[in-house]
């Protein structure tokens, strides 16, 4: 786990070196162990590679980056490649030698000898940046799910990219706009992170999933993203014990992988069924002798407390459990660095928890954890996948089944009806419902303070492919996965984890369980019950104890948001009252200054949209943001 840097073109003031190392230095928490830099020339363009080291696999310096092989390759790589070991096989077979044990070596082989066609082969989380001198191109290439980042901009001489936004923002040419429909999105919808888009005009992310070659004897330096991969989505296996038999041997084989490591490992134990597995799975593979460390947030005296499932899970994995608190006075003490970590704007103030797990890992020396992340989005776990359960029964001209569903559903504890009717209408997509769904949508948004023009040019939908409504609870798996809900949660937790020189990994986006997962029939993703996840549940079996297996609640980490908001209202009003109105121009500032403080000292509830409107003025404030208005435009 690493932070790379990318520039092309040099700088017209001759200060391509000193940006490089101010990059790496912005840079340092993603990569403690070492820090190189290497400039080259390749077709009459200056080149340079950075890279700040977080060693992992191979602790010798021989595998420090940027790593060069005799043949003109030239890599510098973020994340991990976890069948290193079979594709090293592979590739000696067919002559190649190797000098380290590391995963960097592979790729470069990799890539010498099936170019792109190596993407597919590769199981694991990265970014990764390829010099190829002979062939005067630079590959960028993204994982398959997006879990590391990788961020470029056109610059005045030519092209940078980076792990992060920061290092880019000092580039020259690269301005600090802000992106009118990433900024209208986070407001309205609360969505954050998505596709190619970041909330800065002049910076793009390439998309998950994709790689772009860039040739160096273009006049102009074009990043166009293709994609390698996406899972399939057509619910071709319908038998529910061939499914169980194959998503139990997909996820052990992913621990499998995901257990590699030269320094010791952790797990994040939530007390959910998706911590609980890998805990359970970590202790079956690596035996009874292995230290295991979990580090798990606790909340005593919360009613969304998981502390009793926590230590059940850890007296059965035989953990050496970490529990880890926070107060609203550790909140009000972290909330800057919190915002300065994360680099754009965020939902909730949630993910602190996370952040607080990721210190604790850190102080008890632990370099790798191990996360649950994306095993919702795989297998049905949240409880807005059931509308688009019942939305494919009635598309299947199954009523029936679809109201005795819908009646399991209004038995279960914590089920709010209108919201699992709203995504059935919108799973659905029936003629003239979309205007009223977004009527529905906006209440949970601050649009009374929203300039009206401002909010009326930019409150497009997107439009995309969509599956058959039969299918409409995978179409709503496939766009959690790859737009509104995975994208950022990647997000933050990279930015959590990497802030204490954390490296997190996510056995359940593994290529072959998301493969998987893609091709289960609906039913066995979510039973005639309403149970979520319902296949997967099965699969665990014998692993995980029972008492979690059999939980209908979805908590995990969850924290006491309003209280902690509300004892930092201190912080709130100074956040606000350093903030230039003309810096927000598209916010009814008054208004919501007016609002945002009546939530903080309890006078009223805090609404959903209340941090995040914190969390945009904070970002334009501290790194100051230009919202450029022109009529109804920003950017």
């Amino acid at each position: 786990m690493c932070g790379i840097w990318l520039e092309i073109g040099g700088d017209d003031e001759g200060r391509a070196g000193e940006l490089a190392r101010r990059s790496l230095e912005l840079m340092a928490h993603r990569g403690p162990d070492a820090s190189n830099i290497l400039g080259l020339t390749v077709a009459g363009r200056s080149v340079e590679l950075g890279h700040a080291r977080l060693s992992i696999i191979d602790l010798d310096p021989r595998a420090n980056q940027p790593m060069q092989r005799g043949d003109g390759l030239t890599i510098v790589f973020n994340g991990e490649i976890y069948n290193f070991v079979e594709l090293r096989d592979e590739l000696t077979k067919l002559g190649h030698t190797f000098t380290t044990t590391s995963d960097t070596e592979i790729l470069l082989a990799a890539y010498a000898a099936w170019g792109t066609g190596m993407l597919p082969r590769l199981r694991g989380m990265f970014a990764f940046v390829i010099v190829d001198a002979p062939r005067r191109t630079v590959l960028l290439a993204r994982d398959p799910f997006g879990i590391k980042p990788l961020f470029w901009a056109n610059t005045r001489a030519g092209l940078a990219a980076a792990s992060e936004i920061p290092p880019l923002l000092e580039a020259p040419g690269v301005t600090r706009h802000a992106r009118a429909s990433t900024v209208h999105a986070f407001l309205v919808r609360g969505v954050a992170d998505a596709g190619a888009t970041t909330f800065y005009t002049d910076i793009q992310s390439l998309p998950a999933a994709h790689f772009a070659i860039v040739s160096l004897d273009a006049p102009h330096l074009a990043v166009e993203p293709k994609r390698y991969w996406r899972p399939t989505y057509d619910a071709s296996i319908t038998n529910r014990d061939e499914a169980v038999s194959l998503v139990r041997d997909r996820f052990l084989d992913s621990m499998r992988l995901h257990l590699r490591s030269d320094v010791p490992l952790g797990a994040m134990l939530s007390g959910g069924i998706d911590s609980s597995a890998i805990v359970a799975v970590a202790r079956q593979l690596l035996g009874h002798s292995a230290d295991i460390h979990s580090f798990s947030f606790v909340s005593p005296g919360d009613p969304l407390d998981e502390t009793a499932y926590i230590r059940l899970m850890a007296n059965h994995a035989q953990t050496i459990s970490h529990e880890v608190q926070a107060s609203a006075d550790t909140f009000r003490a972290d909330i800057d660095r919190l915002i300065q970590c994360q680099g754009e704007p965020f939902g909730s103030t949630s993910i602190y928890a996370q952040f607080r797990v990721a210190a604790a890992a850190r102080d008890a020396g632990i370099k790798v954890l191990l996360d649950g992340q994306g095993s919702d989005e795989l297998f049905a776990g949240y409880r807005f996948y059931l509308g688009a359960r019942i939305a494919g029964l009635l598309a299947m001209g199954e009523p029936l089944r679809a109201a005795k569903l819908l009646a399991a559903i209004s038995r279960m504890p914590g089920i709010r009806l209108p919201s699992a009717l709203y995504h059935t209408l919108a799973s659905l997509d029936l003629p003239g419902i979309a205007p009223l769904l977004r009527s529905a949508e906006a209440r949970h948004g601050p649009q009374g303070l929203i300039a009206p023009d401002w909010l009326a040019a930019h409150a497009h939908q997107s439009h995309r492919p969509r599956q058959p409504r039969r299918l409409a609870l995978l179409d709503r798996l496939q766009t959690s996965l790859e737009h509104d809900v995975l994208p950022g949660l990647l997000r933050y937790e990279d930015r959590n984890t990497m802030a204490f020189s954390i490296e997190a990994r996510v056995p359940f986006l593994d290529v072959p369980v998301a493969d998987l997962a893609s091709r289960l029939a609906p039913e066995l993703l979510v039973d005639d019950g309403g149970t979520t996840k319902s296949v997967l549940r099965e699969a665990l079996r014998g692993l995980v104890p029972a008492p979690i297996l059999e939980r209908r609640d979805k908590i995990g980490f969850a924290t006491p948001e309003a209280k902690w908001l509300n004892s930092a209202a201190g912080w709130i009003e100074n956040e606000l009252s350093e903030t230039d109105p003309d810096s927000i121009p598209f916010l009814d500032y008054s208004n919501m200054r007016k609002q945002l403080l009546q939530m903080a000292t309890g006078s009223r509830p805090w609404q959903s949209w209340g941090w995040r409107v914190i969390s945009l003025v904070a970002w334009t404030r501290r790194n100051n943001v230009q919202h450029v208005v022109d009529g109804s435009r920003i950017d």
